[in-house]
């Protein structure tokens, strides 16, 4: 299922801005959780807590998206029998590591995991 990740050029719920040129590369597939990892969290893949995977990232129609799929992990079992569905109930938000100017600007951006954010948390 595609989805969309993130708009480019304006600013994300936490108030970044990312351009095209933020993402030099992007990985082969990217592990997702149902919430957002601590920073030194990060760069360490946690298999007990993944809900989805992204594939084939790519900037498209002025957006960074990708390819997810819902992983039958105890976790998403768990957000399934609460009536969770993660095709529906959400969105995604990106995590990672760059430099971010005084505007909010991101340069240098590893990507590092796409998570989950309940709608009702998207502003």
């Amino acid at each position: 299922m595609k989805v969309k990740l993130q708009v480019l050029d304006t600013p994300s719920i936490t108030g970044r801005i990312y351009t095209a040129d933020s993402f030099k590369s992007f990985p082969d597939v990217v592990y997702g959780y149902a919430e957002m990892p601590k920073a030194e969290e990060m760069t360490i893949v946690d298999l007990t807590k993944v809900t989805h995977t992204v594939k084939n990232l790519r900037i498209e129609d002025g957006c960074l998206v990708g390819d997810l799929q819902v992983i039958h992990t105890p976790v998403v079992k768990a957000l399934e029998s609460m009536g969770i569905d993660l095709r529906k109930d959400s969105k995604y938000a990106i995590a990672g590591t760059g430099k971010v100017d005084e505007t909010g600007k991101v340069t240098e951006f590893a990507l590092h995991s796409v998570n989950l954010v309940p709608k009702d948390e998207i502003k």
